[in-house]
Order: C-alpha cells, then structure tokens, then sequence
C-alpha cells in the first residue's frame, strides 16, 4: 500500500509522537519512583526484637498474677504519621525510643520494677517509658515541629512524642538547620548540639517500625497506584508503535499520480505473468505442431521417392 505524506503532514505525525514520548518517559518516571518507594517498604522489618518482645511477654505475665487488668504495648504500635513526607524523618530520628514499652501511668512504677530485675546482659537494650512521669510534664509541642506529624490517640503517648519530637524542628534547608537548636530535614539530615548529621538509613528502613497497619495500607495504595499508571502505559506505547510504522516509511518526494501509476503496473504484473505463460505455451505448441508436421512431410517424401527406385 502507497502512503503519501506532504512535509506539513509529517511534521503532525512528528509531533504526535514527541508529545506521546514526553507523557511516556513522564509515566516511567512515576512509576520508578513508586516501585523504589513500595520496594523501601516492602524491605521494613516488622518484627520486633526479641528482647523487647520477651520483655513485653514478661510484663504481661507479672500484671496477669498481680491481676492488673492493663495491658502493654511497644510504642510504635500506638503511633500514625500524618505525612508521609515525614514518616522517614520521624522513624530516624526516635531510633530504638520507638520500642519504649508503654504501660498506663497508674502501672508505670510497677512495670520498671519488673524491669528492674531482669537480667541486665540479656535486656540493657529494652526500656519501659516513665508515663507517670511524662504526664507531669505538660510540654507542649512547637507548632513547626515533628511532633505535629505524629498522631497518638493515648494522652500519656501524646505527652511523650510532644516531650521527645516537639523541640525538634522541621526544615527544609542548610540554612533553616542552623537556626535551629534542633532540626532535621525529611530526607533525614539532622542538626543537633551544632553538629551536622545524616541518621542511620536502617533506623528507618530496616528498623521502622511506626504505623504497621498505616504501612501495609500505604503499600497497598502504592500497588494501585502503580497498576493505574501501568494500564495508562498500554495505549500510548500501542499508539506509539503505529506511529513508528508510519515514520519508517520513506517520505514520497514524486506527485502522487507517478506513485499511483506505478502501483497499478504492480496491480497488473500477475495479470500479464499469466498472458505471458499462455503465449509461451501456445508458442511451444505451435511449434510442436509445426514439427511434427514437417516430420510428416519429410517421411511421405522418402517413401515416395523410395517406390520410384
């Protein structure tokens, strides 16, 4: 089939394409950065250490015999992170504080002395939040602090992150670090004592623990994502592919009617291959025929010419 393009045309379908390329790299784009967001995710760790689990277990067991009717949690089960924009900076900077075992103020006592005399080799990296002691506190947050990313249901909960997080500015920059006493960046840069710092990448990769529930909500929400943008691809790279056809054919310089005429030669060649056949056949049997008609001749002649004798 002859496809004849005009220079104005071409430059349509050109452009038709360029444009589908941008939304095409753009698409590949998003859907890199969610696939290296949903992979950070996937690699969290959500099991506890052992140590504080067993030091959760033993609690338990000692308020089951004393029959407190109160149960215990680590600390990052009670807590939500508003922004996700945020979530990373807040896992580093609390590191290992996110597995504080937290118990209702009117148990706090108790459950440090069961703390207390556990085996100092096997749980000196567990800890039991003072909530009694948190609670007198009353400190409150500063507006632009980590502490207003966090959600904590629980007041004893609340008081702690506004005691830990709540002198820990958000910024956004160098500069704005160095007006701070404390403050850290969402890409986890914290300023600290005049000290400059990157936090370890594990406290909130490997080791974060915030949010479970909200964690296996926000992969689920990458994966539709991700599914979405993937079905959005399917069309473009078909109409893409059409387009790449078109640009490999070469540009028609002739008028069109040269073109036509030659495909209508085209269009005839089968036609004359077989008239061609036919009068190569008919020839072949003329010319049979001439010969045996010749041979004929020739053997009437030498038997007439044989009886004369």
């Amino acid at each position: 089939q002859i496809v004849a393009f005009q220079a104005k045309e071409l430059k349509e379908i050109e452009d038709k394409y360029a444009e589908y390329k941008y939304r095409m790299n753009e698409l590949n784009k998003q859907i890199e950065e969610l696939q290296n967001r949903l992979s950070e995710l996937e690699k969290r760790n959500l099991t506890y250490p052992q140590h504080t689990v067993m030091l959760k277990d033993t609690i338990e067991k000692e308020f089951e015999k004393r029959r407190i009717n109160s149960r215990v949690y680590i600390l990052a089960e009670l807590l939500e992170v508003t922004d996700e924009k945020w979530i990373n900076a807040v896992e580093g900077y609390m590191g290992n504080n996110k597995l504080l075992l937290i118990v209702e103020p009117a148990y706090a006592k108790i459950a440090m002395n069961i703390y207390q005399e556990m085996d100092k080799g096997r749980f000196y990296k567990a800890a039991v939040l003072d909530t009694e002691k948190v609670m007198e506190q009353n400190m409150a947050a500063k507006e632009n602090s980590l502490a207003k990313e966090v959600i904590a249901k629980e007041p004893h909960v609340r008081a702690y992150i506004d005691f830990f997080l709540g002198n820990v500015q958000k910024c956004e920059s160098i500069e704005e670090l160095r007006e701070c006493k404390i403050g850290i960046t969402s890409d986890c840069v914290l300023y600290h004592s005049f000290r400059l710092q990157h936090i370890n990448p594990d406290n909130y990769t490997r080791r974060a623990y915030i949010g479970e529930t909200s964690m296996r909500q926000r992969i689920s929400q990458l994966e539709q994502r991700l599914q979405k943008l993937s079905d959005e691809r399917i069309p473009l790279q078909k109409e893409m592919a059409e387009i790449e056809k078109i640009l490999e054919m070469e540009m028609l310089s002739l008028p069109t009617a040269d073109y036509m005429e030659w495909l209508n030669d085209m269009e005839q060649l089968p036609a004359k291959e077989r008239r061609r056949k036919q009068l190569l056949e008919k020839m072949k049997q003329l010319k049979d025929e001439s010969v045996e008609s010749w041979e004929r001749r020739r053997d009437e002649l030498i038997a007439a010419l044989t009886e004369k004798r």
